[in-house]
């Protein structure tokens, strides 16, 4: 993937993270959290096998799994968590804050994580750059969350 659809992913992914807390939240309200939750990893659980069952081979790389470290395994927890949070939060605080309050975390988090090189992330030292740039999205927050 070059840069350039690299960026064109990641601002598909940030349409993605506005509008899941926001369709969520929304069957929330008709069904539940914890089903709505459900829902709506069945439906990637289901997407992906139906993607992995047409590209040849999609599962006999799964099996090495076991040489993985246990604590890459937790990402279903984590997708479970960010689901059923994101049908919770946004009725109480709405979905402009909440995911404002999301992209702040996740830039501090990540900063951290590309400092450390935790996970096998490539280090990425913190610099002035990017420190000012935590300061302005705290500043976002501020201006956003109400």
């Amino acid at each position: 993937m070059n840069y350039f659809l690299a960026l064109l992913g990641a601002g598909v992914i940030g349409v993605c993270v506005a509008l899941e807390p926001t369709v969520n939240s929304g069957l929330g309200k008709i069904i539940g959290p914890k089903l709505a939750t459900f829902h709506s990893l069945l439906v990637g659980l289901v997407a992906i096998l139906v993607i992995s069952l047409f590209n040849l081979g999609g599962f006999k790389d799964y099996k090495m799994i076991a040489k993985a470290p246990p604590y890459l395994w937790i990402g279903g927890l984590l997708g479970i968590t960010i689901v059923y949070l994101g049908t919770r939060v946004p009725t109480v605080i709405g979905v402009a804050s909440t995911v404002t309050v999301m992209v702040a975390v996740q830039m501090v988090t990540s900063i951290v994580i590309d400092s450390l090189g935790l996970f096998g992330a490539t280090k990425v030292p913190v610099d002035s750059a990017r420190i000012i740039g935590v300061i302005l999205i705290i500043v976002a927050v501020k201006l956003i969350v109400r």
